[in-house]
């Protein structure tokens, strides 16, 4: 009755367990969207086909391995996965510089200003890590 719509996107997480999927989500309701994107590495070409066009106004988005050198397939994100996967989203049309975001599901490889820094060079004062307490607005 809400008019929250979601659709279910597929992810590069490694499973760890026969049979286990992760799967991430967008969120839709009153010309308003939220793309929940954890437990992830770089997603496959199909996802950005299906989220071209489809504007963004929140991306939550996992930062696991930070500045770490890590393969792209790993299965988690690092600053380099995460700063294809904002090129590529943004290409797609899925997000821009008004597109809240917000890097979560955090390791310990740097500290909350090295990664503000970090963010806020790569795409702006709308990109900030999580930290505990947090209010994200709804969609």
């Amino acid at each position: 009755e809400d008019g929250l719509q979601f659709s279910a996107v597929k992810t590069n997480h490694k499973a760890e367990y026969k049979g286990e999927t992760a799967l991430n989500y967008v969120f839709e309701r009153n010309e308003r969207s939220m793309l929940y994107a954890c437990d992830t590495g770089l997603y496959c070409d199909e996802n950005y086909e299906f989220l071209t066009g489809k504007h963004l106004n929140i991306l939550v988005l996992e930062g696991t391995f930070g500045p770490q050198e890590k393969p792209l397939d790993i299965g988690h994100m690092t600053c380099r996965s995460t700063a294809i996967m904002l090129d590529r989203l943004s290409k797609a049309g899925a997000i821009d510089s008004h597109t809240k975001i917000y890097l979560t599901h955090i390791g310990h490889h740097m500290t909350h200003m090295e990664c503000t820094q970090w963010l806020q060079e790569l795409w702006g004062e709308n990109a900030v890590p999580a930290y505990d307490g947090l209010e994200v607005p709804g969609v």
